[in-house]
């Protein structure tokens, strides 16, 4: 059994991912986006609130770690 966890993005980029299921997400909850590339927290990235991140997140983490491919991870 391998498990890996990956919180900040180092073994693998998850931005790409976010960014591309934030957009359905925000689409989906009516939310509006206000992109700030230079902010960490993603909160402040997209200009929603904790309680939307939360949701977001409990909705997307799972299916961002079974999307992952772990074969290119394992590789860098």
């Amino acid at each position: 059994m391998k498990i890996a966890i990956d919180i900040d993005g180092t073994l693998n980029n998850n931005i790409p991912y976010i960014n591309k299921k934030v957009k359905k997400f925000a689409k989906l909850e009516g939310l509006k986006l206000i992109y700030n590339s230079k902010a960490y927290d993603f909160c402040e990235k997209y200009g929603y609130s904790k309680d939307d991140d939360k949701k977001f997140c409990d909705k997307e983490i799972w299916n961002y770690a079974r999307e992952i491919d772990e074969k290119k991870v394992l590789a860098k």
